[in-house]
């Protein structure tokens, strides 16, 4: 691997998924696991790690996206308070939020109402535009996804680009899959900017919409959930039932494994002491 790596040097991309590799590497030695590097796999292609102890394996697929899968860095602080107010909305959602630099308090004030008369009917997914009585542009607002806890959450910037980074994100997973071997657990861990971790989960789980098909949890009016056009929906098999993320600009651990039903006791045990935190998955 320490040749791998010094080779890799010419490419930074290349480079940051080894050091990864490596990282990753450590951390199952130092959890009592013997560690093998670029199992070569049936089909021609390469494990990038097998991990062994006692009759557990772990075979790990490292998958690394690129920085522009990241959407733009949100900048929260400069939100102006009109548009801020919108925090107060009864509803558990992550939006993202524009505004024309220039406007006035009044023509603020306006464009926050006309985006709260939209927010609070509006399903995930859905966009508002709102111009002046002349037609132009003062604002847009965007839901991008349900949240679990709280209320809402403003994001400064709308990402134009999200539905093509889920796509190269969709493609890393398949790139993953089609490495798995048998003989024991495939798991798939995927590094990436740390504000792409929702680029990541709607790659994995599907695009968060609200399910009418569902029951809302108590208190709401919908279920919030997701379509079927996540990995885990047309993956083909039920093979792949761990993957991972972590970020590649954390100041600690932020490592967490989505999984899925199925998954043994002694496994899910050791993805406990490998990832920082374990996210159950209906999917």
């Amino acid at each position: 691997m320490a040749r791998r790596l010094h080779r890799s040097t010419n490419n930074p991309r290349l480079h940051t998924s080894l050091l990864r590799e490596v990282l990753l590497a450590k951390k199952l030695t130092e959890v009592g696991f013997d560690v093998g590097s670029e199992v070569p796999t049936p089909a021609g292609k390469s494990c990038d790690l097998v991990a062994t102890r006692g009759s557990l394996v772990l075979h790990l697929h490292v998958k690394c996206m690129k920085t522009d899968d990241a959407p733009p860095r949100p900048r929260s602080a400069r939100i102006p308070a009109a548009l801020r107010a919108l925090e107060n909305i009864d509803r558990r959602l992550l939006i993202e939020v524009e505004w024309q630099s220039g406007l006035s308090a009044a023509a603020l004030r306006m464009t926050a109402d006309a985006m709260r008369s939209f927010l609070v009917r509006a399903a995930i997914g859905d966009e508002c535009v709102v111009r002046s009585r002349r037609g132009t542009l003062r604002g847009r607002c965007r839901i991008r996804s349900s949240r679990d806890a709280g209320g809402v959450t403003l994001t400064s910037g709308i990402d134009d680009d999200h539905p093509l980074a889920v796509t190269r994100v969709l493609r890393l997973l398949r790139k993953a899959r089609g490495q798995f071997l048998s003989g024991g657990e495939n798991i798939i861990v995927i590094f990436g900017p740390r504000i792409a971790k929702w680029t990541f989960t709607h790659a994995l789980l599907g695009t968060p919409i609200e399910r009418w098909d569902e029951y809302p949890r108590r208190g709401e009016r919908v279920a919030l959930g997701h379509a079927d056009d996540g990995f885990w929906r047309h993956c083909g098999d039920d093979l792949s039932r761990i993957v991972a993320w972590q970020s590649l600009d954390a100041t600690g651990d932020d490592s967490a494994a989505w999984m899925r039903i199925g998954v043994a006791a002694a496994t899910r045990g050791a993805c406990a002491e490998i990832f920082q935190h374990i996210v159950p998955a209906r999917r």
